[in-house]
């Protein structure tokens, strides 16, 4: 319950921005669900749209999400943004998700870091520009925990692209909260450890992971 209250309280902040003039929407309360692809590299990344029924063009919110998750940890806050006449897309970083999380999009756990996401939302945000659905005035990014931090970099990136961005618990403390500053360099890390260490309860990654956050120091 508390949850749902939460999810709520986010939605209804989104939709504060379109009162406050930030983006336009209708609150016809319908809406569709399309599963889109979008290429990076060799590379595809899976993802789902929620589109309101509406006429012309909408808001987008690109949803990221976070470690070991996949693109259903936004399903709540794309059903009711999208409710409000704000599309959502959600998406299967590369290699991002845990095992036993389905994860549609190409990429393995091994290969992934904050960086490539950062690549990989990227990706998505260039495309999305090009959908019919969007208007590309009007495209916020948000993200939870790791997916938060990924965010900020992207929209570092590409400040021009973006109207604004929602931040649920972005996992700025991730160095310390992973053990990173322990393995700032191969030196430091345990013999026998380097192809595999452990990131979280499910998912163990290549010392690439931690050397990713050298740049974000």
């Amino acid at each position: 319950m508390r949850k749902m209250a939460f999810v709520f309280l986010i939605a209804l902040f989104i939709v504060g921005m379109i009162d406050a003039g930030l983006a336009e929407g209708t609150d016809n309360g319908t809406f569709r669900t399309e599963e889109i692809w979008v290429q990076k590299g060799n590379q595809r990344i899976y993802g789902v749209a929620h589109i309101p029924q509406t006429e012309g063009s909408c808001p987008l919110v690109i949803f990221s999400h976070g470690l070991g998750n996949n693109h259903e940890s936004g399903a709540r806050y794309a059903q009711r943004l999208a409710e409000k006449g704000i599309a959502v897309y959600a998406f299967d970083f590369c290699g991002g998700s845990a095992s036993g999380v389905p994860n549609r999009s190409d990429g393995t756990n091994a290969e992934m870091s904050v960086l490539t996401e950062a690549d990989d939302l990227e990706a998505v945000l260039e495309q999305a520009k090009s959908w019919e659905f969007v208007n590309r005035d009007k495209i916020f990014l948000m993200g939870e925990s790791q997916g938060g931090l990924v965010t900020i970099i992207a929209a570092s990136r590409h400040p021009e692209d973006i109207a604004g961005m929602v931040l649920l618990y972005p996992a700025l403390s991730a160095r310390s909260d992973h053990g990173v500053n322990r393995y700032l360099d191969k030196e430091s890390v345990p013999e026998g450890r380097v192809k595999s260490l452990q990131v979280s309860r499910h998912m163990r990654m290549k010392y690439k992971y931690y050397e990713s956050y050298q740049c974000l120091q």
